[in-house]
């Protein structure tokens, strides 16, 4: 469901005394709490000179690892009320309000894909990486062998292999972590508080922390960037074609279609293409299950066996969702 939440907390006069009698010295940037899955952070926002009401002030960042806090690969709507607890117990240490009023800074939605294979996970990377240089107001970065990303200002879609990370920074896969392939969707600050004054959704953990928030957020953010469908190859989609019930001109087409993607790039393509035959075609393609962007070649995996088709990625059936 969640992977990270970071949360902004003001500190009030009485506090700041609260945490002086214990910690004695703090200065900005000090980690001044820390429990399994939870870190507090205190910072000092000073006032610009062209400010006339008065902004200094003392703040606390919390930073949540649901994954450490909980020790589970996924959150469910079923641990709601065990990460509020939880929670409400570590403000304790810097605020003395019942209900201390904690802004939402950034949260980031997570799908893990348990992919045994080494040479599949790699594969779904390399397929994502032929997809949109951009995409609305998101940028493609493919820097690193095993990640791709899709950000902007506001947002950011990041596609990794989560073995691999762990390998590059000396550290063995927990139980939940192990042979996964992970989706992040990550809301920054600017997009919650722009949300707030588009929608009128208040910027607090209650409106985002669920099951429900993350479904909607990978069907309004990924599924646009990684498409629907399998990946094929061009035999494998060509045959498929032919086998569906649409005219003899429109099975054409759509092998054009998926030719001129495949010679060129998926963004040439939406350029040279109208606007509605675009969209038409990509969901006739959907309705096929065949992903627009197609395997090269068959492969072969870890274990030897050849691969022409490759399964969604949003409906792997060994998901860990």
């Amino acid at each position: 469901m969640v992977h990270t939440l970071q949360l902004k907390y003001t500190l009030a006069p009485q506090d700041i005394i609260y945490i002086e009698k214990r910690e004695e010295e703090f200065k900005h940037t000090d980690i001044l709490f820390k429990e399994t899955g939870l870190k507090a952070t205190i910072y000092f926002r000073r006032q610009y000179p062209y400010e006339t009401v008065d902004h200094e002030n003392w703040y606390i960042i919390i930073h949540i690892n649901l994954q450490e806090l909980l020790n589970k690969g996924t959150a469910t709507n079923a641990d709601l009320e065990v990460i509020y607890n939880k929670l409400s117990d570590f403000a304790n240490n810097f605020s003395l309000a019942d209900n201390p009023r904690l802004i939402l800074q950034r949260i980031d939605f997570k799908r893990d894909l348990i992919i045994p294979d080494n040479t599949i996970r790699q594969a779904y990377i390399d397929l994502i990486k032929k997809s949109y240089q951009k995409w609305g107001y998101f940028t493609k970065s493919t820097f690193y062998k095993t990640s791709v990303e899709f950000a902007n200002k506001s947002r950011k879609i990041i596609i990794y292999d989560k073995n691999k990370e762990l390998h590059d920074k000396h550290r063995s896969p927990k139980t939940y972590e192990q042979d996964v392939l992970r989706i992040e969707v990550q809301l920054k600050r600017r997009y919650i508080s722009n949300h707030k004054c588009n929608t009128g959704l208040a910027d607090v953990l209650d409106n985002y922390l669920s099951e429900e928030m993350n479904k909607a957020y990978f069907n309004h953010s990924v599924l646009p960037v990684i498409f629907n469908g399998s990946y094929r190859t061009k035999e494998n989609s060509a045959k498929i074609i032919d086998l569906s019930t649409y005219r003899a001109d429109k099975k054409k087409k759509l092998k054009e279609f998926l030719e001129c993607i495949e010679q060129t790039s998926i963004n040439d393509a939406k350029e040279s293409y109208a606007v509605n035959t675009f969209a038409r075609y990509i969901k006739a393609l959907n309705n096929l299950d065949i992903n627009p962007i197609q395997l090269r070649n068959e492969f072969i995996t870890e274990q030897g066996i050849y691969i022409d088709t490759l399964p969604a990625l949003l409906k792997y059936t060994c998901s860990g969702v």
